[in-house]
């Protein structure tokens, strides 16, 4: 859960601007540590970039546009034993875990189209930038 607090800490705004669309993911703590890495695998995998508790940037599960099917193999198969050994029914494992790892699915998405969206506006900025610098020159 701590890797994950990271993430959310270190990927939420302070508060969205008027019309952004503001975005949450809540892993169940049970299985937290085995959905870690499929979170990170699915974040990086639409550009994101992950950091540690100490700022630094984490090493990469995957580069942008990378496939987290095997990531996300080991993360339900890990869920399911941690459930397991809590004494859950395999009705009610399969059930939390396919709901977590479309919550994660959703959500990296979304993040994904947000970064795209601000890229944009960045891009759009730079071009403004350079246009009026060449008619100052």
């Amino acid at each position: 859960m701590l890797t994950l607090l990271i993430i959310a800490l270190a990927m939420a705004p302070v508060s969205p601007a008027p019309g952004q669309e503001s975005i949450s993911l809540n892993v169940p703590d049970d299985i937290s540590p085995a959905m870690d890495p499929y979170v990170r695998c699915r974040l990086q995998s639409v550009g994101a970039t992950m950091y540690d508790k100490d700022d630094k940037p984490m090493p990469a599960l995957v580069e942008k546009g990378g496939d987290c099917t095997a990531v996300r193999t080991k993360a339900v198969a890990d869920a399911d034993v941690a459930l397991a050994q809590q004494g859950k029914k395999d009705s009610v494992r399969a059930k939390l875990i396919a709901k977590t790892v479309k919550s994660i699915d959703e959500f990296a998405e979304k993040e994904g189209r947000l970064m795209a969206a601000a890229a944009e506006k960045l891009d759009a900025a730079a071009d403004n930038m350079r246009a009026a610098a060449k008619k100052a020159d």
